[in-house]
């Protein structure tokens, strides 16, 4: 009998995986039309590229409060057998595949055996150009989780925000200084992912009920998209100590951690009974294994550009069909999976 679904997990889910294709929308417009873009649209593009920076974040949270329930039974084998096997069957089937392409694209559509190779070598040392770097975090936070289990069991809370201050403190605060300012610590912790550190805090919040007065989350909310919105504008976007710290930064940057956990108790707080996503939310993996396969052929093999069309039809038209398709291909994905059970038994 499946458990109970936790509405505003689905709702977070939902809302993350829309954030990120809406970013990687962007994020590729900058990136393949920088050179002809007005600087307005160039300043846009970041600005909604920088604006979803919480989702990821939220995401391995939403793992966290699944994965570290003590009273969830969650054996070495189940991690490695049902969900480690389910990241790497992604990599085998579409990482690999995707890279392949990306060899032959950048070689001038001329194709070549040794492309096979280069992708195959480029993904087992995890330097893909795509994506799948999630795919890779999540196989490493999945490896660590039965120990993880074993803290979340045993501890009490002021141990739980001892090891969270302490991520905060050296995979976050001295990380983004270190980055931005090249100033190193002498001292540190053998933990050099922040996302162990989110992983841990979205369990956190869920077990221990954390909350926090509304406004005090929407002002961080607030003063997250008023730093994005306005660092940029700094010395025209070229100031290397702002764009260290945020703008081309991964999610470790103390100011993304402070709004994705806002976020989280905010949507925890406003969407505990609000069910009506429920069914869109086991979509959501194969959307974001699919959804930048969409995104590229609509820019690259369609001519789809903001250069010949108004920047804002093409905006809407792009979000719009791309979530469309992405969705819908999910869909069918997990019906033909029920066909193929079903047909089993």
């Amino acid at each position: 009998m499946k458990p109970n679904p936790i509405a505003y997990l689905n709702v977070l889910r939902v809302s993350g995986i829309t954030g990120i294709l809406i970013a990687h929308i962007f994020m590729a417009a900058r990136g393949i039309w920088a050179p002809v873009l007005r600087p307005g649209v160039l300043y846009l593009c970041t600005i909604m590229r920088n604006i979803w920076l919480w989702c990821v974040p939220c995401l391995v949270m939403i793992s966290g409060v699944l994965f570290l329930d003590p009273a969830k039974e969650i054996s070495v084998k189940q991690i490695l057998t049902r969900y480690v096997s389910k990241m790497v069957l992604a990599l085998v089937l579409l990482a690999i595949p995707a890279e392949a392409v990306l060899q032959f694209v950048v070689s001038g559509y001329q194709f070549n055996p040794l492309q096979i190779k280069v992708a195959l070598f480029n993904i087992l040392q995890g330097k893909t150009q795509t994506h799948y770097w999630y795919l890779y975090l999540i196989i490493g936070l999945y490896l660590i989780t039965p120990l993880l289990r074993t803290f979340t069991r045993h501890t009490d809370k002021k141990e739980y925000e001892y090891m969270l201050m302490l991520l905060f403190i050296f995979t976050s605060v001295i990380a983004s200084i270190r980055r931005a300012w090249f100033v190193d610590s002498g001292l540190d912790i053998p933990i050099s992912s922040v996302y162990v550190l989110y992983y841990l805090l979205g369990y956190y919040i869920h077990h221990y009920d954390i909350t926090v007065p509304l406004k005090a989350a929407l002002a961080v909310v607030v003063g997250f998209v008023l730093f994005i919105t306005l660092t940029p504008l700094h010395k025209s976007m070229t100031n290397p100590h702002i764009d260290n710290l945020l703008i081309a930064s991964d999610m470790d940057s103390p100011i993304v951690v402070l709004c994705a956990a806002a976020i989280f108790i905010i949507f925890r707080a406003k969407f505990t009974n609000f069910h009506h996503l429920d069914n869109f939310a086991p979509l959501c993996f194969v959307v974001y294994l699919v959804h930048p396969f969409f995104i590229y052929a609509l820019y690259l093999l369609l001519g789809w550009n903001p250069v010949q069309y108004p920047l804002a039809l093409f905006l809407s038209v792009t979000v719009f069909v791309t979530l469309v398709l992405s969705f819908g291909t999910s869909f069918c994905v997990q019906k033909v999976k029920m066909l193929l059970i079903t047909g089993r038994t």
